[in-house]
């Protein structure tokens, strides 16, 4: 995917795409600029249906990647507490 056309919606499901809270933090305060870019009413009405529409593109895309590092962290929980007594084992000395 080339960095121009790259965003939100499109990388979502990419493998390779890495969001920490802080990028969700940003996405949260980029929809807040939308919701009041969508009320204004000196706005374009174009304009403000593009900004609603992106708004609620982006609360679904931070609602999966919410749900998605949840189960990440139960995943890696289980991982750790299978996998921790094989590798703190005791050393047996025959």
């Amino acid at each position: 995917m080339c960095p121009e056309t790259a965003s939100p919606a499109t990388c979502i499901d990419c493998i390779h795409s890495i969001r920490t809270g802080n990028h969700l933090s940003t996405m949260e305060e980029e929809v807040e600029e939308l919701d009041k870019a969508a009320t204004d009413t000196k706005r374009p009405l174009h304009y403000r249906l593009a900004a609603r529409d992106t708004a609620d593109e982006l609360r679904v895309i931070i609602t999966r990647e919410r749900a998605s590092a949840t189960e990440m962290k139960v995943l890696v929980e289980k991982l750790v507490s299978e996998w921790k007594p094989v590798v703190f084992r005791e050393k047996s000395h025959a």
